[in-house]
């Protein structure tokens, strides 16, 4: 999957994105927020961030995925697919295995984000410490 982490909101608005926009037709905001039953100001601050990141356009409420959101909603689809296709041949029922590959997704992400971001504070404070040492030398 690409470098791009999203949080399971943000990828719920861009699959919402992909799925109700037409190539002809963005969906509209307030549309999206009902979709998604949230508030438009809500809505609005997803797509923001989506928007920062490159996964879509906002142009006066109009919303439309970019090149690059389409790829990332693809392999969200494709992930969701395979681990749906696996669960599935376990023997695992065709809807429970919907459900159960939509949560794995979920947890996996999560963890791995809780993991990195622990990574990075861990080599953050080695990093300052040893800034430290080195200035009292």
């Amino acid at each position: 999957m690409s470098e791009i982490l999203i949080t399971k909101r943000e990828r719920d608005c861009l699959l919402a994105i992909n799925e109700n926009s037409k190539s002809d037709f963005p969906i509209r905001l307030s549309d999206l927020a009902n979709i998604l039953e949230i508030k438009p100001p809500t809505a609005l601050n997803i797509v923001k961030r989506l928007s920062e990141l490159g996964l879509v356009r906002n142009e006066r409420g109009m919303i439309r995925p970019t090149e690059k959101g389409v790829v990332y909603y693809k392999e969200i689809i494709y992930h969701h697919r395979v681990l749906e296709c696996i669960l599935k041949n376990s023997g695992v029922d065709e809807v429970k295995s919907c459900v159960e590959a939509r949560s794995l997704i979920i947890n996996f992400l999560t963890n791995w984000l809780k993991k990195w971001k622990n990574t990075q504070a861990t080599l953050g404070s080695v990093l300052m410490v040893s800034r430290l040492k080195s200035r009292r030398r």
